[in-house]
């Protein structure tokens, strides 16, 4: 709509100074309806099109979200099943291998000074 009322401007402009040398301004507000109207409609069908697309996608039997809804069970259940390091590691291919610990860092004396 903003550019529609820039579009106005620009044919009332053009069409003042057509008239000014004696000739027809019509043209210009022709083109400024036509475009205003085109530029419109295609804007509705766009809407048309991302509101179906919406609705199409929210719709149908994955529409039921109760099995997305988190309860106080299912949250139990999964802190439960997935929360336990070692159900983890069962499930994978590899066993887990404990780890040697880290050795300290060994510091050297400081270097003597000489004065």
């Amino acid at each position: 709509m903003l550019f529609g009322a820039f579009g106005a401007i620009s044919a009332a402009r053009r069409a003042g100074r057509a008239r000014a040398i004696g000739v027809s301004g019509d043209r210009y507000w022709k083109a400024f309806g036509l475009t205003f109207v085109l530029s419109n409609v295609a804007t509705l069908l766009a809407w048309a099109m991302f509101l179906g697309v919406a609705y199409m996608l929210n719709s149908g039997p994955e529409a039921d979200r109760s099995a997305n809804t988190i309860t106080a069970d299912r949250l139990e259940q999964s802190i439960g099943d997935y929360g336990d390091y070692k159900a983890q590691t069962a499930r994978r291919s590899s066993p887990h291998r404990p780890r040697a610990p880290p050795t300290p860092p060994t510091r050297s004396a400081p270097a003597p000074t000489t004065a």
